[in-house]
């Protein structure tokens, strides 16, 4: 059987409190304390509703500052280094060209062989070049 706690309990303890800047919830929840009314009905006890104290909490004021997205944030470090890259191109399409130049398209099976690549001239040229050694060696001997 339940029985029923003292008014002065229930007055305490059925409200939520504010404790160091936060909200505690109570210790008789709702449906206790609808329990409890029902059982002073029951039993004839005299209910005095628990009446909330009109206490005003006065939080200190927080000071707000709105961040803004951060497409909004970062537009400022986005304009520099878009008008510094817009220096660099020039330089930039100096050194492409020059790249593209160097740059060796290999067709057919050239790309394994890469450190020795002979066009038609560079063979016959390479060719003369053997033989002429050879025949400098013959004349040595």
């Amino acid at each position: 059987m339940i029985t029923l706690p003292t008014m002065k309990y229930i007055q305490e303890n059925c409200l939520p409190t504010f404790i160091n800047g936060s909200w505690r919830k109570p210790k008789i929840s709702a449906m206790k304390l609808a329990k409890y009314r029902k059982l002073a009905a029951l039993t004839n006890t005299p209910w005095v509703e628990p009446v909330r104290k009109n206490t005003i909490v006065e939080k200190p004021e927080k000071t707000f500052y709105p961040r803004g997205t951060k497409h909004e944030r970062t537009y400022l470090k986005r304009q520099i280094s878009i008008h510094e890259k817009l220096k660099q191109i020039p330089k930039t399409m100096e050194q492409l060209k020059k790249d593209k130049k160097k740059k060796i398209h290999f067709s057919g099976l050239e790309w394994i062989i890469k450190d020795k690549i002979f066009t038609p001239r560079d063979y016959k040229q390479e060719k003369a070049a053997a033989a002429a050694a050879a025949s400098s060696v013959k004349k040595k001997k």
